[in-house]
């Protein structure tokens, strides 16, 4: 995380903690390691428990989740648009290539 991005003591507007964002949506998008941290953050200082669900058996693949569901205009564009079934292909997909590649 950039030095810039982070404003750890909590000097957010209308009850959020931060007034800068953790990262910028670029930065994360380009860097899965950098969205994990992220995001592991976000759930310290909020004071939530981080866990990563599991799909198909394995976890699911939470940085390619973020990137499918954004470029297709945000959370709320998807459940109206009805495409979470072409996000399951992405990350189904996914994981069958990774299963290849471990043979």
């Amino acid at each position: 995380m950039s030095s810039e991005a982070t404003n750890p003591a909590g000097n957010g507007e209308q009850g959020y903690p931060f007034s800068l964002p953790l990262a910028y949506h670029g930065d994360v998008v380009k860097d899965p390691d950098l969205f994990l941290s992220t995001l592991k953050t976000f759930h310290s200082v909020m004071g939530t428990k981080f866990m990563i669900p599991v799909f198909g058996g394995k976890d699911l693949n939470l940085h390619v989740l973020y990137v499918e569901v954004t470029k297709r205009g945000g959370y709320n564009k998807v459940v109206s648009d009805k495409k979470w079934k072409e996000i399951s292909g992405v990350l189904t997909s996914l994981r069958q290539q990774q299963a290849l590649l471990m043979v």
